[in-house]
């Protein structure tokens, strides 16, 4: 009877030993999971950032197209008052 007892006592401790085994098992899961988590989350912010950036350099392309356009109007402009003195020269003839 003894001999059974201590075999039980030792089979108890192994499934108990087990068991925790198990536990940590489950634990570095979830710990695996949450730095996936914090990854997945991580490379959101990257993504966002870099959506980010993208807007930054359409508003920059935006205003150097607005700064061409302004270009333009001052040549425009400095044609038509180059163009007026001629015109002018030309009338008084």
């Amino acid at each position: 009877m003894k001999i059974e007892q201590k075999v039980k006592q030792k089979s108890m401790l192994s499934t108990q030993v087990l068991n925790v085994k198990q536990k940590s098992m489950l634990s570095t899961q979830v710990l695996n999971v949450k730095q996936k988590s914090m990854l997945s989350t991580q490379v959101l912010n990257v993504k966002q950032k870099s959506m980010l950036s993208t807007q930054v350099l359409n508003v920059k392309q935006k205003s150097m197209l607005s700064t061409q356009v302004l270009n333009v109007k001052q040549k425009s402009m400095q044609s038509t008052q180059v163009l007026m003195p001629q015109m002018d020269m030309g009338k008084l003839n």
